[in-house]
């Protein structure tokens, strides 16, 4: 944060820097400041990233900044987050001009309610790429709008919507919307945690969006839809290719909060056929894997695994590879299986599914010196209560 005072040496500073490109006056307070103006109209022509977050803005003293904007040609990227006193975005059509060249524009936290300002403010706009409403007020009502907005905007690459009070019917036809976005990377929204029209039309939107790689915080809501609610032939969406990429996708995400280097990669065929999940920290198999039938390579070595799916994972038609080492506590398959190799341990597994069956009874000898616990052992482990009867001292070694 500067002092006031300082803000004349700002700008002086300001004046001998003709090759500026990005500038961050983020947590400044200077919607209070005295030599506003005066700091505004010192900004160098070459800035393509200004930065005006948290500065207490309000609708009165952010217009000279973006009339100002006008003259800076190369801007390509604006942020005014978390200035709640920019409720009203009509104060945008103040930079028309700025608003066609923008790529990047961040208006989260602004206590935003209302979209169809924005949505006119950017309607010449072709260029934009990403695009931050997350933390505002935009309610149920202005699902329409928000739809209207993310139709003319078909070359974004981010989209984040999270964290507002749009409810299930604020997103019900943005999938629809999202479809339009070929480009669309990245996308942060509300996933309601049971099935509904709008998690419907999200997970619709990731099926289609073949270059969407993160979620932000989504997770994927459990169970299947209801056939009322869904309108899908669910059989037939589950065994899809698009559906493995919702599948691939969530999991991709999950994978970056433990290690960014785990993101599965797309094959030329747009689905993997190896994926790398070694010290990822699981103690169970993510449910998304078994539907990647595209894979032929699985490694979940070095993690905390008890057991895996083991029938989910044969009928992966092209598994032929499953590294499993370093799993203490894995029951099946065996360390002396899983020590001969990745294609040793998944022929054994398809060999158990296909031909095993449970043994329920084993030979057991004992070797030791008189009493030393060998009958009390046997006798625990044939007992139901796991606890041998009490043996009377055997004369035989007095």
């Amino acid at each position: 944060w500067l002092e006031e005072a300082k803000h004349v040496f700002l700008i002086a500073s300001l004046g001998r820097c003709e090759r500026l490109v990005s500038l961050s006056l983020a947590g400044n307070q200077l919607g209070d400041s005295v030599f506003s103006g005066h700091l505004v109209r010192a900004l160098p022509s070459s800035l393509t990233h200004l930065d005006l977050r948290n500065n207490g803005w309000r609708a009165r003293t952010i217009e000279p900044w973006l009339k100002e904007c006008e003259r800076l040609s190369d801007l390509t990227s604006l942020t005014l987050a978390e200035n709640p006193d920019l409720s009203k975005t009509e104060y945008l059509a103040l930079m028309p001009g700025t608003l066609t060249r923008l790529q990047v524009l961040n208006m989260g936290s602004c206590h935003i309610h209302s979209l169809h300002a924005l949505s006119a403010c950017l309607e010449q706009n072709t260029l934009l790429r990403s695009l931050d409403l997350s933390n505002n007020s935009l309610g149920g009502l202005q699902g329409p709008a928000l739809c209207d907005l993310v139709r003319q905007l078909t070359m974004l690459t981010h989209l984040s919507i999270a964290n507002n009070p749009l409810e299930k019917e604020g997103v019900a036809n943005l999938g629809a919307q999202l479809e339009r976005c070929t480009g669309l990377q990245r996308l942060d929204a509300d996933m309601t945690a049971t099935w509904s029209e709008g998690a419907l039309g999200l997970v619709r939107a990731v099926m289609q969006l073949t270059c969407l790689t993160q979620l932000g915080d989504m997770q994927l809501p459990h169970g299947e839809p209801q056939a009322p609610t869904s309108g899908w032939n669910w059989n037939g969406v589950q065994g899809s290719a698009g559906w493995q990429r919702v599948q691939l996708v969530f999991l991709a995400q999950r994978l970056c909060d433990v290690d960014p280097t785990k993101h599965p990669r797309l094959s030329e065929a747009g689905l993997p056929t190896t994926l790398d999940l070694r010290g990822c920290q699981l103690h169970q198999l993510p449910r998304g894997v078994p539907l990647l039938t595209h894979l032929t390579e699985l490694d979940v070595s070095e993690n905390a695994l008890l057991r895996l799916p083991v029938e989910q994972l044969c009928t992966m038609p092209a598994l032929t590879s499953l590294q499993c080492l370093q799993n203490p506590r894995l029951v099946s398959p065996p360390p002396e299986i899983t020590s001969q190799g990745p294609a040793a341990a998944m022929t054994y597994l398809r060999l158990a599914v296909e031909s095993g069956y449970s043994s329920k009874s084993m030979l057991l000898l004992a070797i030791g010196d008189g009493e030393s616990g060998k009958t009390s052992t046997i006798n625990a482990l044939v007992s139901d209560t796991d606890v041998s009867d009490r043996i009377h001292e055997d004369s035989r070694t007095a």
